[in-house]
């Protein structure tokens, strides 16, 4: 009995010590590629038997496009003879996902779909050829979830297993948990880039406005346009 304890105690020290790293690295991250590139490599690196996509939504023509490929290798040129194109290249157009598909894009779940890729690439793929790529990469299972965060969606993680990679509950919490970490990031970019765009907008409306504009905190000038330094005479 009291191995046992142990030897659960051990793995969710593991557990822990394995995501406390993801978020300390993310924690570095300077944009959205690194984010999307460091969540697949940490479940490669935790789940060997496992392939990972991870698509990102573009807004140009709001559709989701394959962003991270994780593990393919060198059946990669195989796959895109089967199906004709080069695989970032497809596209998969928001309008097309079922009201069933977003809604488990959003739920905050590893969610597990039954009619693999066929299914998961909105029918775009005939049936055929998806069980070939399945054949062929000795696929199992298939799991995808979205990456989002309150009503920010920022794309979608999609695991294929093979026969020996079978997730257990605590797995699936590892995996949610990484996903809710990397949103959490991703937000945090993206809300530093709109504040960086702001503070350009307002460096240039200061320079061009013909009065003297100053941004004072405590009766401490923060800011200033060079119309102030021409009045005041200082720098």
């Amino acid at each position: 009995m009291e191995k046992k304890e142990t030897d659960t105690e051990n793995k969710e020290l593991i557990f822990f010590k394995h995501l406390s790293s993801f978020a300390l690295k993310l924690e570095k991250a300077s944009d959205e590629h690194e984010i999307f590139q460091d969540i697949a490599d940490k479940i490669k690196e935790r789940y060997p038997a496992s392939y990972i996509i991870i698509s990102v939504i573009t807004p140009q023509d709001n559709s989701y496009n394959i962003h991270i490929l994780k593990g393919i290798g060198k059946l990669r040129q195989a796959i895109e003879t089967l199906i004709g194109k080069d695989i970032f290249s497809i596209k998969f157009p928001l309008s097309q996902i079922s009201t069933d598909n977003l809604r488990l894009n959003s739920n905050g779940q590893l969610n597990k779909i039954d009619g693999g890729i066929y299914t998961l690439a909105l029918e775009s793929i005939p049936k055929s050829i998806a069980g070939s790529i399945e054949k062929m990469l000795g696929i199992n299972q298939v799991y995808t979830m979205g990456l989002a965060l309150d009503s920010c969606n920022f794309g979608n993680l999609t695991i294929f297993c093979k026969k020996e990679c079978v997730f257990s509950t605590t797995d699936i919490t590892f995996i949610e948990t990484l996903s809710v970490i990397s949103s959490i990031a991703l937000q945090k970019i993206r809300i530093h880039q709109r504040v960086h765009l702001e503070r350009e907008k307002m460096d240039r409306i200061l320079q061009v406005v013909p009065v003297g504009i100053g941004l004072l905190i405590d009766r401490i000038f923060q800011d200033v346009n060079d119309r102030v330094c021409e009045i005041t005479g200082y720098s």
